[in-house]
């Protein structure tokens, strides 16, 4: 639909769709091409109603934090810190408390996770998951 109507703010909101779905199924390739087509797609002020809309928090600013999820796992150390830092920095400058709240939440779930991953396993046999339960380091 989104390619017939050429929308682009609903192409985005397919791709938004799309690196949500992705990044909680456990596919950080998947993830990261629908990110990327988002922030490809994304313009602050003409998508900026989005917000207000569809999820309650900015897509361009949860296409660079979930990008940078997805360009972690995928061995892209420096390509992720560039894209928290964007993703920080937009949602500092629009100035919306749920989406800077989120990109927050996101940011300290992602570093955490950084951190144990580098840990040693208890078992070397266990994988070892990304997404962890709210009460785990």
């Amino acid at each position: 639909m989104a390619e017939r109507e050429r929308d682009d703010g609903l192409r985005l909101q397919a791709h938004h769709s799309g690196w949500t779905t992705w990044l909680h199924a456990g596919d950080p390739a998947k993830t990261r091409e629908h990110a990327d087509a988002g922030r490809l797609l994304y313009n602050p002020e003409k998508h900026a109603f989005h917000r207000l809309v569809y999820g309650g928090h900015d897509p361009g600013v949860c296409a660079q934090i979930s990008g940078a999820w997805a360009e972690s796992l995928l061995g892209y150390p420096d390509k992720a810190l560039a894209s928290i830092t964007k993703g920080l920095a937009l949602a500092e400058r629009i100035a919306h408390p749920f989406t800077l709240g989120l990109a927050l939440l996101l940011l300290r779930r992602f570093t955490s996770i950084a951190v144990s991953q580098r840990e040693p396993c208890a078992n070397s046999m266990r994988p070892r998951r990304w997404l962890r339960s709210s009460g785990s380091r």
